[in-house]
């Protein structure tokens, strides 16, 4: 279950934020296109209350595009690194708890390329702020499932892990897979 439209098209940012001065953007994990950087960061990470995203692509010090809007799910949570690239060089991105791995297309337009469909996905539940812990008892205590959001995609097979709950513990699973021709 997806709530962004296809394809999502990241625009600029509604204020004017530049970082002239500093030294970069601040992320928590950076990737590339071209010579412009791909930044993925906590809600509230580029100190601005007006407008949040997930991404932020920037030329040095200056924020040219702002795009994922974090879900209440995601709002005041972790993330982790899920950059990966497909087997033809292009950016793979997902964001926390979600089920579907994006494409970058260009540095401002992104497209589902993958749904990892799961039987019981916490991101069923996206429109709710849950708070990490309870994330964990609810994949402890009733059974939901987590894409981890580490994406390899091979050209030919795909290879992922989804967070099960495993005795006491939260533990990611690999799953492998052959693409059938198209």
């Amino acid at each position: 279950m997806t709530h962004w439209p296809v394809p999502i098209f990241i625009s600029p940012p509604m204020t004017e934020h530049s970082y002239t001065g500093k030294k970069g953007v601040a992320n928590c994990y950076l990737a590339h296109i071209d010579s412009l950087y791909i930044n993925y960061q906590i809600p509230g990470q580029d100190f601005n209350d007006h407008e949040n995203g997930a991404i932020l692509v920037s030329d040095k010090d200056s924020i040219l595009y702002k795009g994922f809007e974090p879900t209440p799910l995601q709002n005041d949570n972790f993330i982790n690194n899920s950059f990966t690239y497909d087997c033809d060089g292009k950016l793979l991105f997902t964001p926390v708890y979600s089920d579907t791995v994006y494409q970058f297309m260009s540095v401002s337009i992104v497209s589902p390329k993958y749904v990892i469909r799961q039987k019981k996905s916490i991101w069923n539940l996206y429109n709710q702020k849950i708070p990490p812990q309870e994330v964990d008892k609810l994949i402890k205590q009733k059974d939901y499932t987590r894409y981890a959001g580490k994406f390899l995609d091979g050209g030919n097979y795909a290879s992922f892990e989804i967070a099960h709950k495993w005795d006491k513990y939260i533990t990611p699973r690999p799953y492998f897979g052959i693409k059938e021709p198209t």
